[in-house]
């Protein structure tokens, strides 16, 4: 019998020991969720100010680590600088500079890289009144180039720049189809009704899809719409909903919040707008493998 007993009393004391740490372990990692981030602006300003006059090429959130944190590819003259902050105190955690090779095999002189402001301008320069939606620096190639996507009416620009002379390396143009099976779907209804023959058929839709779109906005002042109500913000999504009420839609990021904005793609007015903090640790996911193990 008090064999019996000291048994559960040493799985009792055994189990209570195990909620405990349990218990423990839940505390710390929600007191880290209560833990408020520095923003992105804030970020980018102490990776220049460790670097003044660099230009970042390269930016990113990570919050997969048990300490969250923003990192940071910068370029000054022919040094390429990493740089990691803690996105909780602001404080460096990584800096590290390397030199860039930018000579080519023909062993020509090398120079200063021209800024990535100097890059978007040349390439605003071919493409006037267009928003530049993607930028990038490209070092891996024998001639570094700054790469950039541009968008403007219904039309998309891919446009490369040399990084050491300016000189645009490469321009393509392509037409955005912005047209959906909603117009081919009322295009059908009226040939099963009037039945015109096959180049009255093709007419009459090419008709009706480009007078649709050429009512719409255009992407690039939908584009400016959006920014315009989150200044500073990154547009991370972007595309058009074309049914019955086209609409633009588009998710961004600013800091540690992430909005979702509709415009309406005729008269430009807001349709919707929500907005909610990015999550740094998701506990669900802890869970399910929790699940999985068991």
């Amino acid at each position: 019998m008090k064999l019996k007993q000291y048994l559960t009393l040493g799985i009792g004391m055994i189990a209570g020991f195990g909620l405990s740490l349990a218990g423990l372990s839940y505390a710390s990692k929600n007191g880290n969720n209560n833990v408020n981030l520095i923003t992105s602006e804030k970020a980018k300003t102490i990776m220049l100010d460790k670097v003044p006059g660099a230009t970042i090429t390269e930016f990113s959130y990570d919050g997969d680590d048990k300490i969250p944190k923003y990192d940071g590819t910068l370029i000054k003259d022919n040094y390429e600088y990493e740089v990691d902050i803690n996105a909780e105190t602001g404080e460096v955690i990584k800096f590290e500079k390397e030199k860039v090779s930018i000579s080519n095999t023909n062993n020509q002189n090398t120079s200063n890289l021209i800024t990535e402001e100097k890059a978007r301008t040349i390439m605003l320069d071919k493409v006037p009144g267009a928003t530049i939606t993607e930028f990038s620096y490209d070092k891996d190639d024998s001639v570094p180039k700054y790469e950039g996507t541009l968008v403007k009416d219904n039309y998309e620009y891919e446009i490369d720049v040399n990084a050491k002379t300016g000189e645009v390396t490469k321009f393509e143009k392509e037409k955005i189809d912005t047209s959906n099976n909603s117009s081919n779907s009322s295009t059908n209804n009226q040939q099963s009704t009037t039945k015109p023959d096959s180049t009255q058929s093709n007419v009459s839709n090419n008709t009706s899809t480009n007078t649709q779109s050429s009512s719409y906005i255009g992407e690039a002042k939908a584009k400016s719409i959006i920014l315009s109500k989150v200044p500073g913000a990154t547009i991370n999504k972007f595309y058009l909903d074309n049914d019955e009420t086209p609409e633009y839609e588009a998710e961004l990021v600013k800091g540690d919040m992430e909005y979702e904005i509709s415009i309406d793609a005729k008269t430009g007015s807001i349709k919707e707008f929500s907005k909610e903090h990015i999550d740094k640790y998701d506990d669900n996911d802890d869970d399910d493998d929790d699940r999985d193990d068991d």
